[in-house]
């Protein structure tokens, strides 16, 4: 099932309206006229459908997006509307006649968006999801983590290249466990880390390449990087000498060193092949939309 939002650009022609939203990040061409959202950094996506109602006459844009996800997929949403909003002069519908327009309102489509997407939870079997399992998760640590992952790429560009910003990933530590706010941390690489958001860390470091490997470098031919990762919980915070705390949009930050005796002991020894795997993040929800779903 999905939910669909109608904006008309008052001025706009339809090449204006599919440019612009081509050109915006995470948009790709899509089918006809239009483009397809999708944002790996936080698992969003929807459709953008340009059309005209009749020959060089003013474009009405469709946003078309799924529903039994998570609350922030219409946060996402709505802050793409905005941006559309900055650019373009439009009228607002939430049916598809586009009468009568209206100015946008925020707490109106948020408010549409959430019945539907909680009637449609209360509608399906707990366990019977074609897409996927659903996995529960505290709302507001799945909001939290959202808003990280939303504004990490602009993160990373402001603390520069020297810095590491990791994406929060649901992790399962084991085959049929509930996932947990995880973010990786490189060997020898300094990271921001979201302390307050994760419960567990995901060390990362390269594997020494094998003897052929080795002879294939002696001839400058460089081997194709291995990694092994090692998953190792939170519980006591990151506690490391020349750790740098602060805050960040409301979420305790940890910068952590390059390298120390510390960190060397983080990454030392054998690690045993992982066992976790990774969790969508459109599939982790909060517990109250999961507890809508039938049982029987």
């Amino acid at each position: 099932m999905s939910y669909e939002v109608f904006l008309k650009p008052r001025d706009a022609r339809i090449s204006e309206a599919i440019e612009w939203l081509r050109r915006r990040p995470h948009y790709e061409a899509g089918p006809y006229y239009g483009a397809v959202y999708r944002n790996s950094e936080t698992g969003v996506g929807f459709m953008a459908a340009v059309t005209e109602e009749e020959f060089d006459a003013p474009v009405s844009i469709m946003l078309r997006m799924d529903v039994l996800k998570p609350h922030h997929f219409a946060l996402e949403v709505d802050a793409e509307i905005s941006a559309l909003l900055q650019h373009f002069d439009c009228g607002f519908s939430l049916s598809d006649d586009l009468r009568p327009l209206t100015d946008y309102s925020r707490d109106e489509f948020l408010r549409a968006w959430e019945t539907l997407n909680r009637d449609t939870f209360a509608r399906w079997r707990f366990g019977a999801v074609e897409n996927g399992e659903i996995h529960a998760a505290d709302p507001a640590q799945v909001e939290a983590v959202w808003r990280w992952n939303h504004g990490r790429a602009a993160l990373q560009q402001e603390k520069g290249r020297d810095i590491f910003v990791p994406k929060i990933v649901w992790i399962a530590p084991s085959p049929g466990a509930a996932p947990v706010p995880t973010a990786t941390l490189h060997q020898g690489l300094p990271a921001l880390i979201p302390e307050s958001l994760i419960t567990h860390l995901v060390l990362a470091r390269q594997k020494p390449p094998p003897p052929r490997k080795i002879f294939s470098l002696v001839r400058n031919e460089p081997p194709d990087p291995e990694y092994e990762f090692r998953l190792v919980g939170m519980e006591s915070g990151i506690r490391l000498r020349g750790a740098q705390r602060a805050e960040i949009n409301a979420a305790s930050v940890v910068t952590t060193p390059a390298e120390t005796l510390e960190t060397r002991a983080m990454f030392a020894g054998p690690w045993d092949a992982a066992q976790f795997s990774i969790v969508p993040p459109e599939q982790v929800c909060g517990s109250d939309l999961i507890a809508l779903m039938r049982r029987d």
